[in-house]
């Protein structure tokens, strides 16, 4: 976990932003621009009343046209604790924290908590997390759990409502880890080895190229690479740069 109101993150917002809670008409119309920005930018844009969700193929807000995402949102809704008294005691603090537009709605609280992760989070690992950070909030029974919903998305709010910010900076891996990162990690390591190619040797005593017996090749299609060949120069040339940049990042690799 890292501390960072700088740190850019993808995410999609709204075009227009709204003063108030949007109206059925409103989420017809909206539309999504996928965006690179600041932690910091990002907070203002929510105070200004943009919405925003996660990125999704072609800006189309389906389930099918999920990519990934960096946040995760928690609605708390119709509550008697303030977000302050909320904020202060939550151990997971969340990287900022905001009242919503239904905040106050029959002397109740209602406000959105707002976690951000420096990976990209894929459809397996979204619902993990997200029941995860429930439980370690002890919100697992909150009122709406729409924020699981992979197409949900979550409205900003206005320049009066109270924001809560950590400017924490999450890890899927290593501080928040499931089941589902965890199985990707040791995917991307195993697409990360080399192929181990077996040694071709000259035999002492013999002009014949020696090769495993698991390797069922006629002599027609058996070639012998000299140290002037071109064809092996281009192949040790492909494996050089993977194997010097293995090795400079060896630790990082393992």
């Amino acid at each position: 976990m890292i501390t960072n109101p700088n740190f850019k993150i993808d995410v999609s917002v709204t075009e227009k932003c709204y003063k108030s809670k949007p109206t059925p008409t409103d989420y017809r119309q909206m539309r999504w621009n996928k965006t690179k920005m600041s932690l910091s930018s990002f907070i203002s844009m929510v105070r200004m009343g943009y919405s925003y969700c996660h990125i999704y193929y072609g800006n189309l807000r389906r389930k099918n046209k999920f990519l990934y995402t960096q946040t995760i949102s928690i609605d708390v809704d119709d509550t008697d604790t303030d977000l302050e008294t909320f904020y202060r005691q939550c151990q997971l603090k969340p990287t900022f924290a905001y009242e919503t537009f239904s905040n106050g709605t029959g002397g109740k609280y209602s406000y959105r908590l707002v976690y951000v992760f420096k990976e990209r989070i894929n459809i397996r690992a979204f619902g993990e997390l997200y029941e995860k950070i429930c439980r370690m909030t002890n919100l697992d029974k909150t009122k709406d759990h729409c924020g699981k919903v992979i197409t949900q998305l979550m409205n900003g709010t206005t320049y009066e409502a109270k924001v809560f910010r950590s400017n924490r900076i999450y890890s899927s891996i290593t501080d928040l880890p499931v089941d589902a990162t965890e199985q990707e990690q040791i995917v991307t390591y195993q697409h990360s080895l080399l192929p181990v190619v077996p040694n071709v040797y000259k035999p002492r005593h013999s002009s014949a190229i020696y090769q495993p017996n698991n390797i069922n090749s006629s002599k027609s299609n058996q070639k012998q690479y000299k140290s002037n060949d071109p064809d092996w120069k281009k192949q040790l040339e492909s494996i050089s740069v993977p194997l010097k940049v293995l090795a400079e990042s060896r630790q990082e690799f393992l």
